[in-house]
């Protein structure tokens, strides 16, 4: 849906939209109590190379990050790096 309406705002190809995407997800234990874990890590690099995502980011290194010695970062900079 979101890249659908980035095409039709800008006026560009559904490529072009997925590359203006950012995606950035809660690492590890969420406000929900949902856990975002390593393997969900993996899968979202991997959806996002697959479509063109330019980038990946998430919330708070140090809180969830710094404690898993910078894990989800290595995943997310095989895109972003």
């Amino acid at each position: 849906m979101t890249v659908k309406q980035l095409a039709s705002l800008y006026g560009i190809s559904s490529a072009a939209a997925w590359a203006k995407l950012g995606l950035t997800p809660i690492a590890g234990k969420n406000d929900d109590n949902e856990n975002f874990t390593q393997a969900n890590a993996k899968t979202l690099e991997k959806f996002a190379a697959d479509n063109g995502v330019q980038e990946l980011a998430f919330w708070e290194v140090d809180g969830y990050d710094k404690k898993v010695k910078y894990a989800y970062s290595k995943i997310f900079n095989q895109i972003t790096g």
